[in-house]
């Protein structure tokens, strides 16, 4: 019988996926800045659809669209009509 000490199995799932969903973050922010995606955001206030960064990069865009979904997940980016644009506090800390 497992004491209180000892995680159950559920507990121990929870804490698998909050290190998951960390570490899915850290690459995403390392894809974003090693692409330039954040500069380019930060260039364009008025946001970005994931084609057009695709364009503005030379990357491939299906790839940009499923950055551009995971960066919405992790709330570096946020959405207004159709385009992405940075969050608040992402445009200070991780663009330029």
């Amino acid at each position: 019988m497992a004491n209180s000490e000892t995680l159950s199995l559920h507990q121990q799932a929870e804490k698998l996926q909050e290190w998951r969903d960390g570490f899915q973050a850290v690459y995403v922010i390392a894809t974003g800045v090693q692409t330039g995606f954040f500069d380019q955001f930060a260039a364009h206030p008025q946001g970005l659809t994931a084609q057009e960064l695709a364009q503005r990069t030379a990357c491939h865009a299906p790839y940009v669209a499923i950055w551009c979904a995971s960066a919405y997940r992790y709330h570096l980016l946020d959405a207004d009509n159709g385009r992405h644009v940075l969050a608040p506090p992402v445009n200070s800390l991780l663009a330029g």
